[in-house]
């Protein structure tokens, strides 16, 4: 991701909003991918699984929709948002520990 043209004053609830998003991606990623069922040509998931999917979808939804709500964005201005989202991303992934 590219460095946002201009630098923001981003809020660390922000910051922390975007982390959660980012592990709640990560932890969909994880979960394996299912084999395609011949019948179908769909995936076959185990109950587990799609249910699990379903809650990290959720917690998708909602967590973007926090993010999109905040106050802070009333106080960009309209030409200033996508670099502003960009600083956001960018604070979020500079500030979240690697694994490994």
């Amino acid at each position: 991701m590219a460095k946002p043209k201009k630098t923001f004053n981003v809020p660390s609830r922000l910051i922390a909003l975007q982390k959660d998003l980012y592990a709640a991606e990560a932890d969909l990623e994880a979960i394996p991918m299912a084999p395609i069922d011949p019948a179908t040509l769909g995936r076959t998931w185990t109950p587990e699984q799609r249910e699990q999917m379903g809650v990290l979808r959720d917690r998708l939804r909602d967590l973007a929709a926090r993010i999109a709500a905040d106050e802070w964005w009333e106080g960009i201005a309209r030409e200033d948002l996508v670099d502003a989202r960009s600083a956001v991303k960018v604070e979020a992934r500079t500030k979240t520990p690697v694994a490994g």
